[in-house]
């Protein structure tokens, strides 16, 4: 009995901790993005007019969505904490940062 009430438990932490999917445009005004998660949550990126990428420029994740026109969506699901900053390559005023909390943190800024 008690090693059912301890897998009981261990199952109720793991998956207490839902994962979320954000959704944010990727187009000229996407100035400074910066976007808190938690590991385990989904980003997904929509292109406005143009064509843009988006890729990693430093930090924890690397990522190239290579060069795609308005409508295109690009999603990665971050599964390790840490910092990232992107850019779109031919647009300097596309860029911002990411923020991956390990599973442990308690709550994310900015969503």
């Amino acid at each position: 009995m008690k090693k059912i009430t301890l897998l009981t438990l261990m199952l109720f932490c793991i998956f207490s901790k839902a994962q979320t999917t954000y959704s944010y445009d990727w187009n000229m005004q996407s100035t400074n993005q910066q976007i808190s998660i938690d590991v385990g949550d989904t980003v997904v990126w929509t292109w406005g007019p143009g064509s843009h990428n988006l890729i990693s420029t430093s930090g924890t994740h690397t990522f190239d969505s290579e060069y795609h026109g308005q409508g295109y969506t690009y999603s990665l699901t971050f599964n390790e904490p840490g910092v990232t900053d992107y850019t779109c390559t031919p647009h300097a005023s596309m860029y911002g940062t990411i923020t991956v909390n390990s599973a442990m943190s308690v709550g994310s800024s900015e969503r």
